[in-house]
């Protein structure tokens, strides 16, 4: 996922290269629905399973991080949205494995930009009922 996102075009908005690093990771590791759903069962049930997959994720979201920082030119002492994008991205990947498992789509990929699309709404909406109020 790191190397899809970090070969996405610069002129791509952060997001729309998240995702467009996200799905194929992700549709790669569910290819094997068995194996993946057994993986997801093993995590669901264990503690110090769930705990290294979080460390393993947190690594993921800071190298994430630096990634992002490195395509907007922000300073992440300073600005805190590329820490906010990788994490969207850890919690995106969370939920579309977690959505997977659940609701068994027979897309992964919509699924997938479904996830997307219901962010980017909410959003949205919060950003546009604050205005309103201003």
């Amino acid at each position: 996922m790191l190397a899809a996102f970090a070969r996405r075009p610069k002129r791509e908005p952060p997001l729309v290269a998240i995702q467009r690093a996200l799905r194929p990771a992700i549709e790669t590791r569910l290819r094997d629905a068995d194996e993946s759903r057994a993986i997801v069962s093993l995590l669901r049930e264990s503690r110090t399973l769930r705990r290294a997959m979080l460390e393993r994720h947190a690594r993921l979201e800071e190298r994430l991080c630096v990634l992002i920082a490195l395509r907007t030119g922000a300073d992440p002492r300073r600005d805190p949205t590329p820490a906010l994008l990788a994490f969207l991205a850890r919690a995106l990947l969370d939920t579309a494995f977690n959505v997977w498992f659940d609701q068994r789509p027979k897309d992964v990929g919509a699924m997938i930009d479904d996830l997307f699309r219901r962010l980017r709404a909410v959003v949205s909406s919060r950003t546009r009922g604050k205005r309103g109020k201003a």
